[in-house]
């Protein structure tokens, strides 16, 4: 997650996932025209196979790419703003939109929710902890888990921007 505003009154931090998106358009886009060269190949050969699956892989690849972009593809934004008194979590999706706000009072800090897959790759995720209220309990911020140093950073930059108003 990426910090747009770091301030003693707010602290936004967004995160977009434009790379995986691009990266499933082009998927597609590659998948249409290959398929067009597997048609124009079994049109000339005759050979039905090249045809037909000049046909079926630009669908199912278009289908299984568009599946990835609901899933992976989103714009996280998380709020805490002290004058409002409130922490917000914004999340778009391809067609979901989401915003759930905290009381800020009940933010206790955040953690890491880290993965370790079959082949020992690590990943993780922000994860936020609320003590009281309703919403009383560890809130993920993201469903995706991703690797490299950004939740850690993310971690560390809200706990510190909280820590600031307790001191």
């Amino acid at each position: 997650m990426k910090v747009t505003r770091n301030t003693p009154e707010q602290l936004i931090l967004e995160k977009k996932s434009w790379g995986v998106g691009g990266m499933l358009i082009v998927m597609m886009m590659a998948s249409v025209v290959m398929g067009a060269v597997f048609i124009g190949i079994g049109l000339t050969s005759e050979t039905l196979i090249f045809t037909v699956m000049g046909a079926l892989a630009p669908v199912l690849t278009i289908t299984l790419c568009a599946y990835a972009m609901r899933s992976f593809v989103e714009r996280l934004q998380l709020i805490l703003d002290r004058h409002a008194g409130t922490l917000t979590l914004r999340t778009q999706k391809l067609k979901d939109y989401t915003e759930v706000i905290h009381d800020l009072d009940h933010f206790v800090g955040a953690k890491l929710d880290r993965h370790t897959d079959s082949e020992r790759n690590r990943t993780s995720r922000v994860v936020l902890i609320l003590s009281d209220g309703p919403s009383a309990g560890d809130h993920p911020v993201s469903n995706v888990f991703v690797s490299g140093w950004g939740p850690k950073k993310a971690v560390e930059t809200i706990n510190a921007w909280h820590a600031n108003a307790a001191g």
